[in-house]
């Protein structure tokens, strides 16, 4: 997506709220053929939020570029104060 800064985390790192929060490789580019299921990348939303979208299914063509991604997205919300 245009305008969209991504960071990858690394496998050996736990997921959740405050490693993707806390990442500091934001601006990354990840490759097609580098897109495998269990990967977790973290973004910074257009509102500021931190989201996780965990790669779940990876459909690709013959030649190995994908063509459709399955994530499972979590988005964390500051609670409403009223």
């Amino acid at each position: 997506m245009a305008d969209n800064d991504i960071a990858v985390l690394p496998p050996s790192r736990s997921d959740g709220f405050w490693p993707c929060a806390r990442e500091q490789d934001y601006g990354v580019t990840l490759a097609g053929k580098g897109i495998r299921p269990g990967q977790v990348v973290c973004a910074l939303t257009a509102a500021r939020r931190v989201a996780e979208l965990r790669v779940k299914a990876v459909l690709r063509t013959v030649s190995g570029a994908p063509c459709e991604i399955l994530f499972d997205v979590t988005v964390w919300v500051p609670p409403h104060r009223t």
